[in-house]
């Protein structure tokens, strides 16, 4: 038996999603979660993205398969002051 050697030191985290401006939308097909290098990956529309708590509490609720789409509103403060990531997300009916 052979062995051949695996390239694993490309950058492969060159195409995920930063959520970095209010407003940023990505719609498409929900594909469901997968597991990323440094966490959970969400997928809309061929699009992976870090699935961050409002988005994770909204996306496992919604079957995989269906039309979604995810706009970042900005940063939000909760009730105890915590900053976080905001998001809308809106399904097609």
């Amino acid at each position: 038996m052979a062995w051949k050697r695996v390239n694993n030191k490309g950058n492969s985290n060159s195409n995920i999603l930063k959520w970095d401006t209010p407003g940023k939308i990505v719609e498409g097909i929900w594909n469901g979660i997968s597991e990323g290098r440094f966490g959970e990956l969400g997928d809309i529309g061929g699009t992976r993205f870090p699935l961050l708590t409002v988005l994770d509490r909204a996306l496992r609720e919604i079957s995989v398969g269906t039309k979604v789409k995810a706009t970042y509103i900005g940063w939000a403060t909760s009730n105890k002051g915590t900053q976080y990531k905001d998001f809308n997300v809106d399904i097609d009916e």
